[in-house]
């Protein structure tokens, strides 16, 4: 797992809307290395729809491991109605 980084930062910074931001690092922050290398390959192809699915996606990981909480409050993670 890495810990946030520029790089990270930078791009969560222009990717994600400022309320939702500090959940998205929280994530990022505790995502494999194959995982955030999967978010920087659309990320670098300007997919950014697709970044934020894949950060849904470690979410919905990290809480059915029991690392993260799933609040309806939250901006990812939650399942498409």
């Amino acid at each position: 797992m890495f810990m946030k980084n520029d790089k990270l930062s930078k791009a969560i910074n222009d990717l994600i809307k400022q309320s939702a931001r500090k959940e998205a690092l929280l994530i990022m922050s505790l995502s494999s290395r194959k995982e955030q290398a999967e978010f920087f390959k659309y990320y670098k192809k300007e997919s950014f729809n697709v970044c934020c699915l894949v950060i849904d996606k470690i979410k919905e990981r990290l809480v059915a491991e029991g690392l993260l909480k799933l609040k309806k409050s939250d901006h990812f993670g939650h399942p498409f109605p």
